[in-house]
């Protein structure tokens, strides 16, 4: 089970670092292929992290690492799918609640469901649009204290 948990982690490094590198450069350079690269690696990311959920749970700090679990929340945020959000949102309450999870890190997410539920932001995080723009402006999740 540690190989497994020890995969995860070092799979969500990697998928966060193909996302930032790709993001970076599709908003730097306005070119069609390179947003359309960027949307590619977002689902296949988004498609990762629902198969890490599905075995794992949500990937917490005490699980994954702290980079590996902002990537996850990182990865969430860029997702298309307000049902999946939702669905890790509750799995990360669970963790709040039992202290595996930094409350900074629920919270970007709990606002980016709000937002999507048009309903008032809880903690009032900055969120991107409820509209998936590749360039869109969203504060990335900070690292949680460690």
């Amino acid at each position: 089970m540690t190989a497994d948990r020890s995969k995860a982690g070092a799979l969500l490094q990697a998928m966060g670092l193909a996302e930032r590198n790709a993001h970076a450069t599709a908003c730097r350079i306005p070119a069609a292929h390179l947003r359309i690269q960027l949307r590619e690696i977002r689902r296949t990311n988004a498609e990762q992290l629902r198969e890490i959920v599905d075995v794992h749970g949500w990937p917490t700090p005490g699980l994954v690492g702290t980079q590996a679990a902002t990537n996850a929340v990182r990865i969430l945020l860029a997702c298309d799918d307000p049902g999946f959000q939702i669905h890790c949102r509750n799995l990360m309450k669970l963790a709040l609640d039992s202290g595996e999870l930094p409350e900074i890190l629920y919270a970007y997410v709990a606002d980016t469901c709000d937002v999507a539920l048009s309903i008032p932001q809880t903690y009032g995080s900055p969120t991107r649009s409820p509209r998936p723009r590749d360039c869109a402006w969203y504060r990335a999740p900070p690292q949680p204290a460690t």
